[in-house]
């Protein structure tokens, strides 16, 4: 890679790690620019330095905001399904359930890799798929 391509990666991973953590950028914004953040720095195979303390404060308010906007999509997801299906019960295999996964595994809806620490739907009698995935029908 040359100095050039280096700098203007370097602009573009700066550029997307202020987009998605400064507090006036709307939501669904941030939360793009943190995906294109996150596939640039492993397609290039970036690490983010841990000796900034306001990046890592806000690395963590994104995250945080973004845990507290997937909770929101969630409830609003199901409460649509209910409502489509005119009903209020569960589902008899139990309701899908947000969690953190464990270990690497693969995504039975698009067969993507599912990394360890990676938030993912879960439910009694399935595979783990993305959260992104159950959703997306």
């Amino acid at each position: 890679m040359s100095n050039s391509q280096a700098d203007s990666l370097v602009s573009r991973v700066n550029g997307l790690a202020q987009r998605a953590a400064h507090e006036s950028t709307p939501i669904e914004e941030a939360r793009t620019a943190g995906v294109l953040l996150a596939k640039l720095m492993v397609k290039h195979a970036l690490s983010i330095g841990t000796s900034n303390p306001d990046a890592m404060r806000q690395l963590a308010e994104l995250r945080q905001a973004n845990a507290t906007l997937a909770t929101q999509n969630l409830k609003l997801q199901a409460e649509l399904a209910m409502a489509r299906q005119g009903t209020q019960s569960k589902p008899s295999q139990g309701a899908w359930k947000r969690i953190t996964a464990r270990f690497d595994s693969k995504c039975p809806a698009c067969a993507g890799h599912i990394e360890m620490g990676e938030p993912i739907m879960y439910r009694k009698g399935s595979r783990a798929v993305h959260v992104s995935c159950l959703y997306n029908d």
